[in-house]
């Protein structure tokens, strides 16, 4: 898959699945620093995201929603009402549905 299909099919996820911030801290900070590298000379963002520890855990949660998201099986963990993950900018506060805990 293409590095902007994973990325907007973890953007489409995360507004639909409950995210326990504490049982999932290394992955939410991980997903916050997924990044790219910018080229200050050339003004230019790198094709593939930095390789680091960041990286493994965010791919995890791409392919996890790319396989919901194709699937349709997050219908079958529905539960409406519960809070989602938010993403420090006041993003996906609540959601209709979510992965149950």
């Amino acid at each position: 898959k293409k590095i902007s299909d994973k990325i907007e099919a973890t953007r489409w996820a995360l507004r639909k699945l409950f995210v326990d911030k504490e049982l999932c801290e290394h992955i939410v900070n991980a997903l916050k620093s997924y990044r790219q590298d910018y080229d200050e000379y050339t003004k230019t963002w790198g094709k593939d995201p930095v390789h680091d520890w960041s990286s493994h855990p965010s791919d995890m949660i791409a392919y996890f929603a790319l396989y919901i998201r194709s699937s349709g099986s997050l219908d079958q963990y529905s539960v409406p009402g519960r809070a989602s993950y938010d993403d420090g900018m006041g993003q996906a506060a609540y959601n209709q549905s979510g992965i149950q805990r």
